[in-house]
């Protein structure tokens, strides 16, 4: 009898040992959705929706399945990951701040970097990372005009690769493990 005894207090401190492993997983888990859909929300205006759109809306459900939950979990993980480490460009409208609406070549550079420039190439801009007013700036500086013109072209393969400093300023607030939060 004494043998069953320990076996069982053996396997209630395994069960504590996982649920309080699974506990743990599941707080980092949560800390890393909020830490990055906060970043989508805050960062660049780059396609939020369709990003924040990858992650399913059951994740607070407990009777939702660990393996879709994880799944969906690391396929977010993944694909902010691949936009944080490359750099596209498009075509969109963009909104300038006198409330005209213009064709323009948009170029995204990780989550750090967004400029565009119109298609009379009249206006060249660039979206600030960290202004109180989210809007574009309008660049006149023809340093930025020309370097933001041929990294569009690069990427666009319409000129051959060069290494181009783009005018950008990088900080970022990153939580800490103590809970409060790291500007660098």
């Amino acid at each position: 009898m004494d043998t069953l005894r320990q076996e069982i207090a053996a396997l209630e401190s395994k069960n504590g040992n996982a649920s309080q492993s699974l506990a743990n997983t599941k707080r980092e888990i949560d800390t890393f959705v909020t830490a990055n859909t906060d970043m989508i929300r805050k960062g660049l205006p780059f396609r939020k929706k369709e990003r924040l759109a990858t992650l399913p809306a059951n994740l607070q459900e407990p009777a939702a399945p660990v393996a879709d939950t994880l799944a969906a979990i690391w396929n977010f993980a993944q694909q902010e990951l691949r936009t944080g480490s490359s750099a596209q460009t498009f075509t969109e409208m963009v909104n300038l701040e006198n409330g005209r609406s213009l064709h323009a070549r948009l170029i995204q550079a990780g989550h750090q970097f967004l400029a565009f420039i119109t298609e009379d190439g009249q206006f060249v801009g660039t979206w600030p990372m960290n202004s109180d007013v989210p809007q574009w700036h309008i660049t006149t500086d023809k340093s930025q005009i020309q370097t933001i013109r041929r990294v569009i072209e690069i990427i666009d393969q319409q000129a051959p690769p060069g290494l181009e400093q783009l005018p950008l300023e990088i900080s970022f607030t990153a939580p800490h493990h103590d809970g409060k939060e790291v500007v660098k």
